[in-house]
């Protein structure tokens, strides 16, 4: 508790260094603290989703995934994100969470693809190669959902700006694919 009683709230150094790297620029450490609940959200909600469908070799609970990870390509958050913002934060207090960056977007859309292509091996009945790539997966989707290691963005960063960090830190603009909290 802080003098004032209020709750600190801090944001480790390697959390706020991979949400850089996934293009969540310009925020403190007290903003990025008060989002953090939230920003893995979705990708928890998908691994979960996607889990599932691989378990049970279901090609519409592979679907809903897939549809999930789409949206977040073309909407300004992830649909998940929609989701926290109405269900989880009100009753935590939690501000609405942020929209998607680019590499975000990025690694949504590697998602999609990936998703096509477990349920396409599912539907011609290739299940031991579906379940396979399925799990494969589940690999960066723990890792960002878990541990905020966000294997496309560095991927997208690297094509984007030559290095796995998009930018200085709180420097985000539209420019370099980050957001701020002003976007």
């Amino acid at each position: 508790m802080s003098t004032n009683g209020t709750r600190d709230v801090s944001i480790s150094a390697f959390s706020r260094d991979q949400l850089e790297r996934q293009g969540i620029l310009g925020f403190s450490d007290a903003e990025l603290a008060t989002h953090r609940p939230g920003l893995p959200f979705a990708y928890q909600m998908c691994f979960t989703v996607t889990l599932i469908g691989i378990v049970l070799q279901s090609i519409p609970v592979l679907a809903v995934a897939m549809v999930a990870a789409l949206g977040a390509v073309v909407l300004p958050k992830h649909p998940f994100d929609y989701l926290y913002d109405v269900t989880l934060g009100p009753p935590r207090n939690k501000p609405k969470l942020p929209r998607r960056s680019a590499q975000g977007r990025f690694a949504c859309a590697i998602a999609t693809l990936w998703l096509g292509a477990t349920i396409y091996l599912f539907a011609s009945g290739s299940n031991v190669a579906g379940i396979v790539l399925g799990c494969l997966l589940l690999i960066p989707a723990s890792l960002v959902g878990f541990f905020d290691i966000c294997i496309p963005s560095a991927f997208y960063n690297l094509i984007r700006f030559g290095r796995l960090h998009p930018g200085t830190r709180y420097a985000a603009s539209a420019n370099d694919g980050g957001i701020s909290k002003d976007s």
